[in-house]
């Protein structure tokens, strides 16, 4: 099998994934990288930065690694999808 098609386990979790919708996936795949990416640079600034944790910069950052987050679900979801459909031979 190639890099872009789904084996059977990972068909039957796309399934369950793909049954709860789009928008929820991509809202929760957002957020989830936006925390992430927030905690890592917080955690990079402390160590890295003479001045450490700056909080008035999640004012800026935040907002940008949420609609990062965003487009990358997007992405994510559609690329599944495209995958899923491949596999199930309707793409």
């Amino acid at each position: 099998m190639g890099m872009f098609t789904m084996n059977e386990k990972q068909r039957a979790k796309w399934e369950r994934t793909r049954a709860k919708g789009a928008v929820s996936f991509v809202v929760l795949y957002g957020v989830m990288f936006a925390v992430a990416i927030t905690l890592a640079t917080s955690v990079f600034d402390f160590f890295a930065d003479s001045r450490g944790f700056q909080p008035e910069k999640l004012k800026i950052t935040l907002p940008i690694y949420l609609v990062g987050g965003l487009i990358t679900g997007t992405a994510v979801w559609l690329l599944a999808e495209w995958q899923y459909k491949k596999t199930s031979g309707t793409a």
